[in-house]
């Protein structure tokens, strides 16, 4: 816990050192930057007493210590990295510089460090100021060789020459630069190109965002203007269709009244009456198939046991004329669009009603499987059932298994149901097998977010 406070509070105060960049590259080069400044000033600071009292060195470790605060600070309200990377690799130059003669010239164990400076350089600052530094180390480290016989100060370290040869720390301290900037023109190379190709990338995922946005607005609108479309057509035809059914009432009522029965008149009227009574349910099928399809957020925390009830309170008349034994548990609360589940449960059930089997009591059973993230609800019935290679089809728009003699309707109502739980997140499929019965289950996600309930909210209705 205590180290963690302890990188909390140094990456808070690394964020408060930062300038504003606009490529994570240069900020993790500020990072280090800061982060290098700030170790170095620390140090140094350290060091200052330390080589004062016990080795009474005059080094001017705490001159050093202010510069790289100070460095940090300048970095932090300038943010160019290449004025003050340079400026800390010339600091540590002149530190080494300082330092090396004291400490044995060429024959300097500081002298093998020397590779931090164009390391530096090329890490902090680009690929051309690291061979510069590179060169200025190379030049620095043949000074020190050539100083070997004329320097006073480093003839004292001639000693070591017994053990090993002038040449030998020479080659050691150029190779260590070497290496410094053989792996760091390696690594700044594929560096290149692993930023080349994340911005070709990225290039590429903005393209496709740009045209993945257009298109859904286009979408949008053209949704949009389906809506309205589908609402203001369905609007139009229903009053023409409601003219035709008037006028066959009245026609229908005066050949009664004033004709023969049975005459082919009266045929022919009903012909029309039961025409546009199709018409009309095709209309207004169609509209609720287009109200389907428009997403909505009104959910509600909403008992599915009431809207099964109103459900079966509104089909009361079939179920009872056909003998219907309904066997149900208990349903669980969701957040729904009751009149939208209201319409699923109203088409499935009176799917089952219209595709009973003949001489057979239907029984239903209505049941919920609570999982972690869904509610599914089941809806099983012993009717006349489906064929496998039907089951796809029977939720496409228009698509009917079977004759308007046989069994009437348009043939939308799944459609719709499809896309009210998908509103929902969920899923709507069936189980079924020939000649025995199917199961219908649709799921409603746990994960939809209900709007407050209005005061007075109106009862579910069908007519929706």
């Amino acid at each position: 816990m205590i180290l963690e406070l302890f990188k909390k509070t140094i990456d808070l105060n690394l964020n408060w050192l930062l300038p504003e960049t606009n490529s994570e590259i240069d900020l993790t080069r500020a990072k280090i930057l800061s982060t290098t400044c700030i170790a170095f000033s620390i140090i140094t600071l350290i060091l200052s007493p330390i080589a004062l009292y016990f080795t009474h060195s005059n080094f001017p470790f705490f001159l050093l210590s202010i510069a790289m605060l100070s460095l940090a600070l300048v970095f932090k309200y300038t943010g160019s990295l290449i004025l003050v990377g340079n400026i800390l690799c010339c600091i540590t130059y002149i530190a080494f510089f300082l330092l090396i003669p004291k400490t044995g010239g060429i024959f300097s164990e500081d002298l093998h460090s020397m590779f931090i400076v164009p390391l530096a350089a090329f890490v902090l600052v680009g690929y051309r100021s690291g061979i510069v530094w590179s060169a200025i180390s190379f030049i620095t480290i043949g000074y020190f060789y050539s100083q070997i016989n004329s320097s006073v100060d480093v003839l004292a370290f001639r000693s070591q020459l017994v053990n090993l040869n002038a040449n030998y720390y020479l080659v050691i301290s150029c190779i260590n630069i070497l290496i410094a900037c053989v792996l760091s023109t390696i690594l700044i190379r594929e560096n290149q190109k692993l930023v080349k190709k994340i911005e070709g990338q990225n290039t590429a995922l903005e393209n496709s965002n740009s045209k993945l946005l257009k298109t859904e607005a286009k979408l949008k609108h053209r949704n949009n203007e389906l809506n309205k479309f589908a609402s203001i057509v369905s609007h139009d035809l229903q009053q023409p269709i409601r003219t035709i059914q008037n006028f066959s009432e009245i026609l229908r009522e005066h050949l009664e009244e004033n004709g023969n029965p049975s005459s082919p008149q009266l045929t022919y009227i009903k012909f029309i009456e039961e025409g546009s009574g199709r018409m009309k349910r095709l209309v207004t099928d169609l509209l609720d198939y287009a109200r389907s399809t428009k997403k909505q957020k009104d959910f509600h925390f909403s008992s599915l046991d009431d809207i099964l009830n109103e459900v079966i309170m509104d089909l009361d008349n079939q179920i009872s004329n056909n003998n219907v034994l309904i066997r149900r548990k208990p349903l669980p609360k969701a957040n729904v669009v009751p009149v939208r589940i209201y319409q699923v449960f109203q088409n499935l059930i009176s799917n089952a009603l219209k595709f009973k089997k003949d001489g057979q009591q239907l029984v239903l059973d209505i049941y919920a499987i609570e999982k972690e993230k869904s509610i599914t609800i089941a809806i099983k019935d012993n009717g006349i059932g489906i064929k496998e290679i039907h089951i796809k089809d029977i939720f496409e728009p228009f698509k009917k298994l079977h004759s308007k003699n046989e069994y009437e309707g348009s043939g939308i109502g799944l459609s719709t149901c499809q896309n009210i739980v998908g509103i929902h997140k969920g899923k709507l499929w069936v189980e079924s097998t020939y000649g025995e019965g199917s199961t219908f289950f649709f799921s409603i996600s746990k994960k939809l977010k209900a709007v407050p309930k209005a005061t007075g909210q109106r009862r579910v209705s069908s007519s929706v």
